[in-house]
């Protein structure tokens, strides 16, 4: 699920590295690994750090919430092992969003990414801003939306799982486990729209009458594809 930070764009910066950055915001952060994300996360306020070579700096509209993620963040495991030794700042809180850019670093041609541009990100999505590398970042159509934020990690890894790691083709049958999760739900569509026979493993019947109707949409919107006049 993605979570709302902002309301409404704002102007786009006069110049390409002009700062747009306010002196001081809000943010998420953890002192010290917890044993949850409740137990560690404090509102802090700080500066908004300004680009660096290679990085633009984001207004967040939307925020992803990825519950396995941010507990093993929090937790200071497995890749986030580093976060036991963070040190007196802590860490900061949050992945993938979506945003606006408000500045950029040197190296990032107008091409690439200017202010004004909508993105979704990865890295510190939990503030009101937030400086990524902006190989980290992919432009998107039209304003910020909720489920830009969503598809930034879990639309790659479910589309990775299912086609360039799974090799997912019409008539196989596919297990998806968390069906009804971030990634979940959109492998079991991708899985379905590739013609495969889903089998859909959820926690509950609520969850799994949602990987049901998932699962059945997708296939029908590619057999509608499918029967169209070729144009």
């Amino acid at each position: 699920m993605a979570a709302r930070a902002c309301a409404a764009r704002a102007p786009a910066a006069s110049a390409t590295r002009a700062p747009a950055l306010p002196d001081t915001a809000r943010r998420l952060v953890a002192p010290r690994v917890g044993e949850s994300l409740a137990g560690v996360a404090r509102v802090v306020e700080y500066a908004p750090r300004a680009p660096g070579p290679g990085e633009v700096a984001v207004r967040v509209c939307y925020a992803g919430i990825n519950g396995g993620c941010e507990t093993f963040r929090a937790r200071g495991e497995h890749w986030f092992a580093p976060n036991v030794n963070a040190g007196a700042e802590g860490f900061a809180l949050g992945a993938e969003g979506s945003g606006e850019v408000v500045a950029v670093g040197e190296g990032i041609d107008a091409e690439t990414f200017a202010p004004g541009d909508s993105v979704a990100f990865v890295g510190g999505a939990f503030a009101e801003y937030t400086t990524v590398p902006a190989a980290l970042c992919q432009r998107i159509a039209g304003d910020p939306t909720p489920e830009a934020a969503a598809l930034i990690i879990s639309g790659t890894t479910a589309a990775v799982a299912v086609g360039a790691t799974g090799g997912a083709v019409a008539g196989e049958r596919v297990l998806i486990t968390a069906a009804a999760g971030g990634a979940g739900h959109l492998a079991t569509q991708l899985a379905a729209r590739a013609g495969c026979d889903v089998v859909a493993v959820a926690g509950g019947v609520q969850k799994a009458a949602l990987a049901e109707r998932l699962a059945a949409a997708a296939a029908a919107a590619e057999e509608r594809a499918r029967r169209a006049p070729a144009r």
